[in-house]
């Protein structure tokens, strides 16, 4: 499993950085995750949008998002001094017939204006590969409560 997660990152990286490709094909699920994220991070909707399905739902805490209204929300912090770095701990992900189940830990480090949060959720995913590419289906997202030191 390490050297496919290696291979993974290789991959992305010569095809982000050599080839100029904006967002590569998600040719794991893994891939698909970091790469939805890494378009959250950057306000990119149409990164967001090249990895979850045409009905992608979010649900988290209590609410239901679209593609849509993720975007819409996202966008209030356009033009803002914001910076994300997700970073993502795996539980379990199990592959069958084009359907893909994760489990995994989320963690945000967001700068806001200059101030340091850290947020982090407890989430799981439904994916599927269309072609070549796996996108995200269902997302579940639990938020955590703050880690006390």
């Amino acid at each position: 499993m390490a050297i496919k997660t290696i291979l993974s990152t290789v991959f992305f990286l010569v095809t982000t950085f050599c080839c100029g490709q904006e967002s590569p094909v998600a040719t794991t699920p893994q891939q698909a995750i970091t790469f939805f994220f890494d378009g959250l991070s950057e306000l990119n909707d149409n990164k967001i949008r090249k990895h979850v399905t045409t009905d992608f739902l979010l649900l988290e805490n209590g609410h239901v998002w679209n593609t849509d209204s993720l975007i819409n929300a996202m966008g209030r912090r356009k033009g803002m001094d914001f910076k994300r770095i997700n970073t993502f701990r795996y539980i379990r992900t199990e592959e069958k017939a084009g359907t893909a189940i994760l489990a995994y830990h989320n963690r945000a480090d967001i700068t806001l204006s200059g101030n340091p949060i850290v947020v982090e959720w407890l989430e799981s995913a439904q994916l599927v590969k269309e072609g070549n590419s796996w996108k995200i289906k269902l997302l579940h997202s639990t938020r955590l409560p703050p880690e006390k030191k």
